[in-house]
């Protein structure tokens, strides 16, 4: 029997050289395992060769285990807790790798940044996680045990398909954390679309709400989320396209259907830009203006011949008078312009600032004369300075066929200055006028009731007053009259201690003392206008030295000139949002109580949206994180990167451990590596 063994294992040693295709690691693993079975399961025999084989018995795999379970036992330590302190450990250690890829994964999407290079181990992600693996034991093990083909686990945290699961986390953990928000408060809709780079059509929707932090202030907030209640929704706000605003078959119309408390607003900076397109474009000199600006603007390689033309163009009276004329208009219209792209607007500042645009204009119009002359001057100024043509030019009349029965023939005008006075500057001006006196519709004159303005004066609000908003939301109109009557009185001294300066652009919250100082001593009829006249004086007096300057820093004086105009009229913009805004009427509100209507009309009002900005600013990260080399990005990816970038705070303030928990849900077997 101990011989016919020996043979046995002779030619068991013998096979790889008889031309088997075994490797010899595989055989040596096999003679290591056929040495284990003789002690372990089949008994021993070979006792010619028993040192050998003890000796190779020792170093096995199967007899260090057995010396521990032997020293357990000795020690009555149980294998079921071993082993759950075992797998204890390795799930934190992955849970710490999953802090790391986490942290990896928001900053590039923040960013918007690619995650994902040319191979499945290349690109930002990967570069990024072993920079950060450096500051992390557990991560870099991980990464050790992924480049050990022997040892290589079973689940890659790191796969693609790992990184989607996780972009989809967090993006879901962003909208329930706004749905929860909301809860049952209202809220409007707000919607824009455009394609992206690979033709497809994007559409970004936002949910402005309102917001209560701990210190109970009530903010008005715009997010990208869907998914929400219909029957809270108070507004929607698109632009003017017909299959956006049309009535019978447009989007606000089957919304409307749906929701039927949700107001249409067509979006008053849209409406605006277009007023002032179609003004600058109603005549032949300011459309030739626009088109050169434009065209050095869209083109930077021209031609010797278009570049000499452009040159003898930009070299003329009339050009420079035609864009002092749209510096004046500018001046006006852009700081309504920039006031109406801010989240914080709302319906009473939008009537208020419009209103006050539409005086200003009238009263370049009603002293046209004057105006135009100061217009003439700085464009002959101008062109003396820099050396340009300072004379009009003759005038070409041409010549028109007279019928047989005409006897009367048009006049001309032969000088120019007064033909660029009637033909332009006039025009321009009636034109933005006349569409500011559009009618206006009834349920947005009934929130002029509710301002802060109608709040500090003493005249009594009759139900019919508010009849028209109060109707459309299903609210009693006596009631809400009454209460509004009786807040009044209540707000003239509570109005003191609420504080809005938050609400300001941060370069203009030191100042926000002095603007609320100077409205409450004009509405108490002692405000003094010294400040903003010294104010006017000195830029009058500071545009008269940069005149007088010396002509190599004529171009630095007047850009700060052209900066403190500017300034002056933001700060003018701002005076305006602080006096008409319903913010401060809806935080006193919040902190009293006894006015049920009326706290439901201040958060309806407040949450209105007036724009559809917002919108377009979202948009404009679709470029960024779709662009060229990346068109071919699935939706589902594209729509995570697009949420984390546009909602950074709410991504910075969810829970690490309640992403990984839910990231752990994505599958069994990542249960199995981050789940107790």
């Amino acid at each position: 029997m101990p011989r016919s063994t020996t043979t046995q294992y002779k030619y068991r040693c013998q096979e790889p050289a008889c031309g088997m295709t075994m490797r010899n690691d595989k055989w040596k693993q096999h003679c290591r395992e056929r040495h284990a079975a003789k002690f372990n399961r089949n008994g021993f025999q070979d006792w010619k060769n028993g040192a050998r084989n003890i000796q190779a018995h020792e170093i096995s795999k199967e007899h260090r285990d057995s010396e521990l379970c032997k020293l357990q036992w000795r020690q009555n330590t149980r294998i079921d807790i071993s082993l759950a302190l075992q797998k204890s450990a390795r799930i934190v250690e992955n849970r710490s790798v999953m802090n790391v890829m986490i942290d990896s994964v928001l900053y590039l999407a923040s960013e918007m940044m690619a995650l994902r290079g040319h191979d499945a181990k290349d690109g930002k992600f990967y570069n990024l996680f072993r920079m950060l693996a450096k500051y992390s034991v557990s991560a870099s093990n991980y990464l050790t045990t992924l480049s050990n083909h022997q040892f290589k686990p079973d689940l890659n945290f790191l796969s693609r398909l790992n990184q989607s699961r996780l972009l989809n986390v967090i993006k879901d953990r962003v909208v329930n954390t706004i749905v929860k928000r909301i809860g049952k408060n209202p809220w409007t809709i707000t919607l824009d679309s455009t394609q992206d780079t690979s033709k497809k059509e994007a559409v970004v929707i936002l949910v402005r709400y309102l917001e209560t932090n701990d210190e109970g202030r009530v903010f008005p907030v715009e997010l990208n989320k869907l998914q929400l209640d219909y029957s809270t929704l108070v507004g929607q706000a698109y632009d003017g396209a017909n299959n956006m605003s049309g009535g019978i078959t447009g989007l606000q119309a089957r919304l409307h259907a749906k929701a039927p408390h949700a107001l249409y607003v067509w979006c008053r900076a849209h409406r605006l830009n277009l007023v002032s397109t179609q003004a600058m474009s109603c005549t032949t000199e300011m459309k030739n203006c626009i088109g050169v600006l434009g065209e050095l603007h869209s083109s930077n390689e021209k031609t010797v011949l278009s570049a000499n033309g452009l040159t003898k163009q930009l070299r003329t009276l009339k050009f420079a008078t035609c864009l002092f004329i749209l510096r004046q208009v500018f001046n006006i219209l852009g700081p309504a312009l920039t006031c109406l792209q801010g989240v914080a607007v709302d319906l009473s500042i939008t009537s208020s600032l419009l209103n006050d645009t539409a005086n200003r204009l009238q009263t370049i119009q009603s002293d046209v004369k004057q105006q135009w002359s100061e217009v003439l001057d700085k464009s002959k100024h101008f062109a003396e300075i820099n050396d340009l043509n300072s004379s009009f030019g003759k005038i070409r009349h041409r010549k028109r066929k007279q019928m047989v029965d005409e006897f009367c023939e048009d006049e001309s005008v032969s000088d120019m200055n007064k033909k660029l006075q009637v033909e332009v500057y006039i025009p321009v001006l009636d034109n933005i006028i006349d569409r500011f006196d559009e009618n206006t519709v009834q349920i947005y004159k009934c929130t002029g009731y509710f301002s802060v303005k109608s709040l500090l004066t003493s005249h009594d609000i009759q139900p019919i007053d508010i009849s028209a908003l109060c109707d459309f939301y299903s609210l009693d109109k006596s009631s809400t009259a009454k209460e509004l009557n009786k807040f009044r009185k209540y707000y003239k001294s509570a109005e003191k201690l609420v504080d809005v300066s938050d609400m300001l652009p941060t370069k203009y919250q030191k100042n926000y003392a002095d603007f609320e100082c100077q409205f409450v001593r004009k509405q108490c009829g002692i405000y003094d206008e010294s400040n903003e006249r010294n104010d006017d004086n000195n830029e009058h007096q500071d545009s008269e030295d940069d005149e007088n300057g010396i002509e190599k820093q004529i171009d630095t004086k007047d850009r700060s000139k052209n900066e403190i105009t500017a300034n002056s009229e933001i700060e003018r913009t701002i005076k305006l949002w602080f006096s008409n805004s319903f913010t401060k009427p809806l935080r006193v509100l919040w902190n009293t109580s006894g006015y049920p209507h009326l706290m439901c009309i201040y958060k309806i009002l407040t949450v209105l949206p007036v724009t559809s900005c917002s919108a377009e600013r979202a948009l404009s990260k679709v470029t960024i994180v779709k662009y060229r080399l990346r068109s071919t990005m699935i939706d589902d990816w594209f729509a995570s990167l697009v949420i984390i970038a546009s909602e950074k705070d709410i991504v910075n303030e969810s829970n690490r451990e309640e992403l990984i928990d839910d990231f752990a849900m994505c599958s069994n077997a990542l249960k199995k590596e981050l789940l107790q």
